[in-house]
Parts: structure tokens; sequence; C-alpha cells
């Protein structure tokens, strides 16, 4: 089993936002969630997609990681050809994750929606938001 070092655990410390109302996540929680992302994260770099699936599956409060979460798991799911699925979590991410990490949500996204045999436009425009020259489609099926 695989845990996180101490300085990530420390930083998730520093990072947790003690008295904040709008935090609605016990300490504990918070740094066990924080534990079972790297441990999924862990796995999917040894790509053991049932793994990751397993791990995320018990977090209860996701937190202000569930965009973390939703990529996770829609690229886990792509490990396991399950296309469809994780469309959707990839399109959640895509949605959710900070800038930086938009345009590899997009381009997991737009592989997914290639292969599961979706309109080839919708494929199209979803590489193009992955590459900066669209914006989002409105009629994106997987962002409502």
């Amino acid at each position: 089993m695989t845990y996180p070092s101490k300085k990530a655990v420390v930083q998730a410390k520093l990072h947790f936002p003690c008295g904040n109302d709008t935090m609605n996540i016990e300490r504990s929680e918070f740094i066990r969630t924080v534990k079972r992302i790297t441990e999924a994260s862990g796995y999917l770099d040894l790509e053991m997609p049932r793994r990751v699936i397993e791990t995320l599956r018990g977090i209860q409060v996701p937190g202000p990681f569930a965009a973390q979460i939703a990529f996770l798991q829609g690229k886990a799911l792509q490990l396991d050809k399950q296309f469809e699925d994780a469309a959707v979590c990839l399109a959640v991410a895509a949605k959710d994750v900070p800038p930086q990490f938009k345009k590899q949500a997009f381009e997991y996204l737009s592989e997914c929606v290639r292969e599961s045999c979706n309109p080839p436009q919708l494929a199209l425009d979803t590489f193009g938001v992955y590459r900066g020259a669209k914006p989002l489609p409105t009629y994106h099926r997987f962002m409502q």
C-alpha cells in the first residue's frame, strides 16, 4: 500500500482552511482523502485501473478534490476501455480542474469521445478545445 510522503501530508495540513465555514470536511477526513488520491495516482502510474477505482470509491467526502477525483476516475476508466463512462468523468474534470490541467483533461476526453463511437464532429470539436483552437461546444452532451 502506497502512502503519501510526510511532505504531502504536511502540505495538506497547511492548506486545510481551518475555521472556514464553507469547508464541511473534518481534518482527519481531509487527510484520508489526500492519502487515497495519492494512492490512486500511484496505481494509475502502474496502470492498475481497477485498483484506482476501488481506492477512489473509499472517499466519502471529496471536499475540494472533486475535480481531481473525477480526472483520476476518468483516466482509470479509459485504461479499462470503458470510454463512455470515462468521457463523463473527464468532462466533469475538464470543467472544474485548475487551468494548468485543462488541456490534459480535454486531451483524454477527446480520445474517449473518439473511441466511444460518438459523432466524429464531436470528437473533432473536443480535440479543438484541447488544442486551444475552438471554444467549448455548447451542445457537448458530456458537459451537462
